[in-house]
């Protein structure tokens, strides 16, 4: 797999904030949870809410702006915005190279 962002660009993204903390610390919830479940696991609700994937759409937004936009849910009130990823092609790309970069995998 050809790295299409630079070491510095994923560090920033792993900064975003998501469920709030650090993409990176959320992503080692994650897989700690899936050690620790095991079998069962919950891929639907790991964060404790159905719609978690998109919590990282932000993250993965500052290294591919186009994966997705900001939604507002209630008229012009900026606090009921959500982000609604658009390219969920780009963006499962996107979230593997940052979980090669982080485990330094090819």
């Amino acid at each position: 797999m050809t790295n299409k962002y630079t070491p510095g660009q994923i560090e920033s993204a792993l900064n975003v904030e998501v469920c709030g903390e650090p993409m990176r610390n959320v992503m080692c919830e994650l897989l700690a949870t899936l050690f620790k479940e095991a079998e069962g696991f919950s891929g639907k609700r790991p964060l404790g809410m159905s719609d978690w994937l998109t919590d990282f759409g932000p993250a993965v937004a500052v290294l591919e702006p186009s994966i997705g936009e900001y939604i507002l849910d209630d008229g012009n009130d900026p606090t009921s915005a959500y982000f609604e990823v658009n390219d969920w092609k780009l963006f499962d790309e996107t979230i593997e190279e940052i979980l090669r970069y982080v485990f330094k995998t090819e």
